[in-house]
């Protein structure tokens, strides 16, 4: 999910320029299940670039091409991920990953493991029809700007 996170962060920021793994804890829950896309993002905390630090909190609906990216769990705890970005001006797919996945219902925490690399986000709310996650990063760095704080995510089923 980094990667979707990392083509919609790069939006948003050219967009406001311009203007621990315990699977006995966790389970698969039928409500992560299903073919997901991301809808929306947000941003709340610091945005850098070099000496320059500035607040930030701002959401922004992903463009067409963007909403064409698939999640997609299944009931297994395995699931697959498809990308899109067009910051380079055309709509291009930049991923096709398969992952596993636990979802703790009782903690709302969701693990999405790509490879080697584990991504946690806090699910504040699930619905039959929309997700919205919520993960915390420290000097997430995107085309030379520097984040720290909340990135908000909106995912509707599909």
């Amino acid at each position: 999910m980094k990667k979707i996170l990392f083509f919609l962060f790069a939006s948003i920021v050219l967009f406001s320029c311009s203007r621990d793994d315990d699977s006995n804890s966790s389970s698969t829950s039928d409500s992560v299940v299903g073919s997901w896309y991301i809808y929306s993002v947000g941003l709340n905390g610091t945005l850098s670039n070099g000496s320059v630090s500035s607040p930030i909190n701002v959401t922004q609906v992903a463009s067409s091409c963007v909403q064409k990216s698939t999640l997609i769990f299944n009931q297994t705890g395995a699931g697959s991920v498809m990308s899109w970005d067009d910051s380079s001006g055309s709509c291009v797919q930049v991923q096709n990953d398969n992952f596993t996945y636990t979802y703790d219902s009782s903690s709302k925490v969701l693990k999405i493991m790509v490879g080697s690399e584990t991504d946690i986000t806090n699910i504040k709310s699930i619905t039959s029809s929309e997700m919205i996650g919520e993960e915390t990063v420290s000097n997430y760095e995107v085309q030379g700007y520097t984040f720290s704080g909340k990135i908000t995510t909106t995912m509707k089923k599909k």
